[in-house]
């Protein structure tokens, strides 16, 4: 799988499908997601916005088919952080189609705040609850194969972390 910035008009097809897809798989645990015709187009038009204000796209692809994308915006830290070290990327949206989940690679995760997560399967079933400490990294394992799940977090106050997703040998 690669990563490369999105192509338009090219790619419009494919991330209106992905804006679709997340919407339903959400909408599995989080019932308040509209799942009207309109919404696709409209929050596409929304995020284009977004991003040209201060964000970008990026396009996922294996084997030169585009499997699924995702928004970055570019937003800015505290006061409190050295002014050099404030902006940082933030992704918005993610979503990758089931075909191209759970190919065997592992992920190490590096809380940068603290907080408790709860990972849910689509039916909205808790599968696992995390715990994460600030400053600490963690290591884990590949999703088995094809199994969607989606990171909730249940408080007020935001969980930030780094995960680096491993790639296989081959």
């Amino acid at each position: 799988m690669t990563v490369r910035p999105v192509r338009l008009p090219e790619d419009e097809p494919a991330i209106l499908c992905f804006i679709w897809g997340l919407q339903k798989f959400e909408n599995a645990f989080e019932p308040n997601r509209r799942l009207d015709p309109g919404f696709a187009d409209q929050h596409w038009a929304d995020v284009r916005r977004q991003a040209a204000e201060r964000g970008g796209f990026f396009i996922a692809e294996a084997d030169g088919r585009a499997v699924g994308w995702a928004f970055v915006v570019e937003e800015a830290g505290d006061l409190f952080v050295k002014e050099s070290e404030r902006r940082y990327g933030f992704v918005a949206e993610l979503f990758v189609e089931a075909s191209a989940r759970g190919q065997g690679h592992g992920r190490a995760l590096i809380a940068l705040t603290g907080g408790d997560l709860k990972v849910v399967d689509s039916t909205g079933k808790t599968l696992n609850t995390y715990h994460w400490e600030r400053g600490k990294a963690y290591w884990l394992d590949a999703d088995p194969p094809g199994q969607m799940h989606a990171d909730v977090n249940d408080t007020s106050n935001p969980i930030e972390v780094i995960v680096v997703e491993l790639r296989k040998d081959r």
